[in-house]
């Protein structure tokens, strides 16, 4: 390297290296608040921007939370499809099976629930569709409402 040219870090790098830096700099796996404040003093961070971006990472960190929390939901709901449909088309099947000596009708009822069924299976795995997206903040506006509504109750009734 020539003397006096200064090294460049793409953004992502020099965040890679600060933060190996502070992994290696403190003793054990947990940072308290103070630690955090004198670190980011350390590097020049500003105690506001250090305030907006652990704010912005708690928004974060619950957000992902939450779309964890609707993707079991949507599991828990494409399961209950798949018993259903075992459910009812063994019983059309069986009732086919006594009523005509074979498989008739009920195959297209099968063929036809299979097909939704599949398409359920799609919808509940792919993940990164506007849909999906619409879906998800339709779902969690209906759990802040849901959880503002329990509050409200609560507090109507402790009174």
């Amino acid at each position: 390297m020539v003397a006096g040219m200064t090294k460049l870090y793409i953004q992502d790098d020099a965040q890679e290296i600060l933060r190996r830096a502070i992994a290696r700099q403190v003793d054990t796996a947990e940072v308290t608040r103070a630690e955090l404040i004198e670190i980011a003093q350390e590097i020049g961070i500003s105690l506001a921007d250090l305030n907006w971006a652990e704010q912005d990472w708690t928004l974060a960190k619950q957000e992902q939370q939450e779309r964890e929390l609707y993707q079991r939901y949507r599991q828990k709901d494409l399961r209950q499809h798949g018993i259903k449909f075992l459910i009812v088309n063994t019983f059309f099947v069986a009732l086919n099976l006594v009523t005509s000596g074979g498989l008739g009708w009920s195959l297209y009822v099968m063929w036809g629930w299979g097909l939704a069924l599949t398409l359920h299976v799609w919808r509940t795995y792919q993940t990164d569709s506007p849909r999906y997206e619409q879906k998800f903040q339709r779902w969690r506006r209906s759990q802040q409402l849901q959880r503002s509504l329990g509050r409200w109750l609560d507090r109507l009734l402790s009174a």
